[in-house]
Protein backbone atom coordinates (compact mmCIF):
# COMPACT_ATOMS: atom_id res chain seq x y z
CA UNK A 1 0.00 0.00 0.00
CA UNK A 2 1.34 3.26 -0.86
CA UNK A 3 1.24 5.74 1.98
CA UNK A 4 -0.78 8.39 0.17
CA UNK A 5 -2.80 9.43 3.18
CA UNK A 6 -6.05 8.55 1.41
CA UNK A 7 -5.96 4.83 2.15
CA UNK A 8 -7.30 3.25 5.22
CA UNK A 9 -4.46 2.00 7.50
CA UNK A 10 -8.28 -0.52 12.31
CA UNK A 11 -14.80 -1.83 24.68
CA UNK A 12 -15.00 -4.94 26.35
CA UNK A 13 -12.83 -7.85 25.28
CA UNK A 14 -9.20 -7.03 24.44
CA UNK A 15 -7.68 -7.88 21.08
CA UNK A 16 -4.05 -8.96 21.16
CA UNK A 17 -1.64 -7.69 18.51
CA UNK A 18 1.92 -8.88 18.79
CA UNK A 19 3.72 -5.79 20.07
CA UNK A 20 6.71 -4.31 18.35
CA UNK A 21 8.31 -4.94 15.04
CA UNK A 22 10.88 -7.46 13.95
CA UNK A 23 14.26 -6.09 12.99
CA UNK A 24 14.59 -8.59 10.15
CA UNK A 25 14.27 -7.87 6.46
CA UNK A 26 13.61 -10.01 3.42
CA UNK A 27 15.21 -9.08 0.13
CA UNK A 28 14.23 -10.53 -3.20
CA UNK A 29 14.39 -9.89 -6.90
CA UNK A 30 11.35 -10.39 -9.13
CA UNK A 31 10.80 -10.45 -12.86
CA UNK A 32 7.85 -8.28 -13.81
CA UNK A 33 6.00 -9.41 -16.94
CA UNK A 34 2.77 -8.42 -18.65
CA UNK A 35 0.84 -10.94 -16.54
CA UNK A 36 1.99 -9.56 -13.18
CA UNK A 37 3.67 -11.11 -10.17
CA UNK A 38 2.85 -10.76 -6.46
CA UNK A 39 5.61 -9.32 -4.27
CA UNK A 40 6.08 -12.25 -1.95
CA UNK A 41 8.56 -14.57 -0.38
CA UNK A 42 6.15 -17.52 -0.51
CA UNK A 43 3.38 -17.48 0.62
CA UNK A 44 3.61 -13.75 1.40
CA UNK A 45 5.40 -11.93 4.16
CA UNK A 46 3.74 -10.17 7.08
CA UNK A 47 5.39 -6.78 6.92
CA UNK A 48 5.32 -3.12 7.76
CA UNK A 49 6.94 -1.68 4.69
CA UNK A 50 7.98 -2.79 1.22
CA UNK A 51 10.55 -0.84 -0.79
CA UNK A 52 10.38 -1.58 -4.50
CA UNK A 53 12.86 -0.46 -7.14
CA UNK A 54 12.65 -0.89 -10.88
CA UNK A 55 16.23 -2.06 -11.48
CA UNK A 56 18.39 0.66 -13.11
CA UNK A 57 19.33 -1.82 -15.86
CA UNK A 58 15.65 -2.36 -16.79
CA UNK A 59 14.36 -0.76 -19.97
CA UNK A 60 10.62 -0.99 -19.21
CA UNK A 61 8.54 0.98 -16.67
CA UNK A 62 7.00 -1.17 -13.93
CA UNK A 63 3.42 -0.78 -12.71
CA UNK A 64 2.81 -1.48 -9.00
CA UNK A 65 -0.78 -2.34 -8.14
CA UNK A 66 -2.79 -4.13 -5.53
CA UNK A 67 -5.47 -3.70 -2.92
CA UNK A 68 -3.30 -1.24 -1.01
CA UNK A 69 -2.12 0.98 -3.87
CA UNK A 70 -4.49 3.74 -4.92
CA UNK A 71 -4.70 4.10 -8.72
CA UNK A 72 -1.47 2.17 -9.27
CA UNK A 73 2.06 3.56 -9.34
CA UNK A 74 4.52 3.50 -12.23
CA UNK A 75 8.24 3.15 -11.51
CA UNK A 76 10.71 4.28 -14.17
CA UNK A 77 13.99 2.35 -14.47
CA UNK A 78 16.07 3.11 -11.37
CA UNK A 79 13.13 4.62 -9.45
CA UNK A 80 12.24 3.31 -6.01
CA UNK A 81 9.31 3.84 -3.69
CA UNK A 82 8.24 2.67 -0.24
CA UNK A 83 4.79 1.16 0.33
CA UNK A 84 3.10 0.61 3.70
CA UNK A 85 1.29 -2.71 3.73
CA UNK A 86 0.40 -5.47 6.14
CA UNK A 87 1.39 -8.30 3.75
CA UNK A 88 3.76 -8.14 0.81
CA UNK A 89 1.53 -10.38 -1.34
CA UNK A 90 -1.04 -7.54 -1.49
CA UNK A 91 1.29 -5.79 -3.96
CA UNK A 92 1.82 -6.89 -7.55
CA UNK A 93 4.23 -5.73 -10.26
CA UNK A 94 3.80 -5.91 -14.02
CA UNK A 95 4.90 -4.28 -17.27
CA UNK A 96 2.92 -3.09 -20.30
CA UNK A 97 5.37 -4.89 -22.63
CA UNK A 98 8.46 -7.00 -22.15
CA UNK A 99 10.02 -7.72 -18.78
CA UNK A 100 11.77 -5.77 -16.05
CA UNK A 101 13.70 -6.69 -12.93
CA UNK A 102 12.25 -5.44 -9.65
CA UNK A 103 14.36 -5.26 -6.49
CA UNK A 104 12.45 -5.56 -3.21
CA UNK A 105 13.35 -5.00 0.43
CA UNK A 106 10.64 -6.01 2.89
CA UNK A 107 10.81 -4.85 6.50
CA UNK A 108 9.27 -7.78 8.36
CA UNK A 109 6.80 -7.13 11.17
CA UNK A 110 4.63 -9.33 13.28
CA UNK A 111 0.94 -8.88 13.83
CA UNK A 112 -2.20 -10.83 14.48
CA UNK A 113 -5.71 -11.39 13.23
CA UNK A 114 -8.49 -10.46 15.65
CA UNK A 115 -12.02 -11.80 15.40
CA UNK A 116 -14.65 -9.11 15.91
CA UNK A 117 -18.35 -9.05 16.71
CA UNK A 118 -20.73 -6.11 17.08
CA UNK A 119 -19.44 -5.54 20.64
CA UNK A 120 -16.58 -3.03 20.72
CA UNK A 121 -13.20 -4.45 21.75
CA UNK A 122 -10.19 -2.44 22.90
CA UNK A 123 -6.88 -3.39 21.36
CA UNK A 124 -4.48 -4.93 23.86
CA UNK A 125 -1.83 -2.69 25.38
CA UNK A 126 1.15 -2.51 23.02
CA UNK A 127 3.46 0.51 23.06
CA UNK A 128 3.75 1.74 19.51
CA UNK A 129 4.70 4.64 17.33
CA UNK A 130 1.85 3.68 15.03
CA UNK A 131 -0.75 0.98 14.53
CA UNK A 132 -1.79 -0.56 11.21
CA UNK A 133 -5.30 -1.99 11.01
CA UNK A 134 -6.61 -3.80 7.95
CA UNK A 135 -10.16 -5.00 7.55
CA UNK A 136 -10.06 -8.51 6.10
CA UNK A 137 -10.95 -8.43 2.39
CA UNK A 138 -13.27 -11.39 3.05
CA UNK A 139 -15.41 -9.47 5.58
CA UNK A 140 -19.02 -9.11 4.43
CA UNK A 141 -19.59 -5.96 6.53
CA UNK A 142 -17.51 -2.98 7.62
CA UNK A 143 -15.18 -2.69 10.61
CA UNK A 144 -15.84 0.33 12.86
CA UNK A 145 -12.82 1.91 14.59
CA UNK A 146 -12.54 4.61 17.23
CA UNK A 147 -11.93 5.25 20.90
CA UNK A 148 -13.62 3.69 23.91
CA UNK A 149 -16.61 6.07 23.66
CA UNK A 150 -17.52 5.39 20.05
CA UNK A 151 -16.37 3.70 16.87
CA UNK A 152 -17.36 5.87 13.93
CA UNK A 153 -14.53 5.48 11.40
CA UNK A 154 -15.62 2.94 8.78
CA UNK A 155 -13.12 0.52 7.26
CA UNK A 156 -14.51 -1.20 4.18
CA UNK A 157 -13.44 -4.80 3.57
CA UNK A 158 -9.78 -4.72 2.54
CA UNK A 159 -9.08 -1.13 3.64
CA UNK A 160 -6.00 -0.25 5.66
CA UNK A 161 -5.71 2.39 8.37
CA UNK A 162 -2.40 3.75 9.64
CA UNK A 163 -2.57 5.74 12.90
CA UNK A 164 0.21 7.37 14.92
CA UNK A 165 -0.55 6.47 18.55
CA UNK A 166 1.61 5.87 21.61
CA UNK A 167 -0.23 2.68 22.55
CA UNK A 168 -2.62 0.43 20.64
CA UNK A 169 -4.98 0.29 23.63
CA UNK A 170 -6.36 3.77 22.81
CA UNK A 171 -8.24 2.15 19.90
CA UNK A 172 -11.39 0.04 19.91
CA UNK A 173 -12.93 -1.88 17.01
CA UNK A 174 -16.12 -3.78 16.21
CA UNK A 175 -18.11 -5.03 13.22
CA UNK A 176 -21.01 -2.99 11.85
CA UNK A 177 -23.00 -6.25 11.84
CA UNK A 178 -22.23 -9.93 12.11
CA UNK A 179 -18.67 -11.12 12.63
CA UNK A 180 -15.41 -10.45 10.83
CA UNK A 181 -11.66 -10.02 11.13
CA UNK A 182 -9.27 -7.12 11.50
CA UNK A 183 -5.50 -7.54 11.16
CA UNK A 184 -3.53 -5.56 13.76
CA UNK A 185 0.12 -4.53 13.73
CA UNK A 186 1.65 -2.35 16.49
CA UNK A 187 4.82 -0.76 15.14
CA UNK A 188 7.60 0.93 17.09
Amino acid sequence: MEDTGDGAHALGTRLSPTPGISLSVVDLQLTATTTGAPVQAAPGTSCAEVILQNDPASTQPVQVSGTDVSNGVTLAPGELRAFVTINSALLSVHTATGTATVNALIRVASGSAASLTTTAAALASAPAAEVLLRAAPTNTTNVLVGGADGQYLVLLPGQLLRLAVTNADVLSAKMASGTGTVYVQARN
